[in-house]
């Protein structure tokens, strides 16, 4: 075979060969079901009031995520208040239809939720899930004394967001926040351990 004919030949299949590898990316990314948990109830992933400190209370009810942050296929949050607006606190729980889209929503998650980047992080608490494949935690002190901490895991293919934030100083200790965090990492364990 000449020169001529192969590259002709390499002119159509590259093309050809690259709309096929985009539709296996798009079917193993949005189509495989390979590494999901089915799960009747989502909402047994949420923290409730008695993992909270005293005077914590329901702001808003667990409720499907709507808006810009409608993401996955299944998703639910919920959100908590300290005393009449001292601290709030919610929490958002996506499942995935597999862990790769998972990963893929990991990080375009950690880039437009509102998790604290710009402000002075400070060391308020140094705990990482175990069981989380992939952890951020960023805590930073607000002018008012209080505290504010965004914390986003993915375990397999289910992200959790979680935000708690403080006006004044001494109302969240970080053995309190470390407590909350250990209480989603026992229900994703509890949850994941059923595959």
């Amino acid at each position: 075979m000449s020169k001529k004919i192969k590259s002709r030949w390499l002119i159509v299949l590259f093309p050809f060969t690259l709309c096929l590898l985009c539709i296996g990316f798009d079917l193993l990314l949005f189509k495989s079901k390979v590494g999901s948990h089915p799960i009747n109830h989502i909402d047994s992933l949420l923290l409730t009031v008695s993992d909270f400190p005293p005077q914590w209370t329901i702001y808003y009810d667990a409720r499907p995520i709507t808006g810009d942050f409608d993401w996955g296929e299944e998703n639910i949050r919920i959100g908590f208040v300290l005393g009449s607006g001292f601290g709030y606190s919610r929490q958002y729980v996506y499942r995935f239809s597999n862990v790769l889209e998972a990963r893929y929503a990991y990080f375009f998650l950690r880039k437009d939720l509102p998790v604290i980047t710009k402000e002075s992080p400070i060391n308020f608490l140094t705990y990482k899930s175990a069981l989380a494949n992939e952890w951020y935690m960023r805590c930073t002190r607000a002018s008012t004394g209080g505290v504010a901490c965004d914390v986003l895991g993915r375990y397999e293919d289910y992200i959790v967001y979680f935000s708690i934030a403080t006006k004044e100083k001494n109302q969240l200790a970080p053995e309190q926040l470390e407590r909350l965090l250990r209480s989603i990492d026992d229900r994703m364990a509890a949850h994941l351990s059923k595959k």
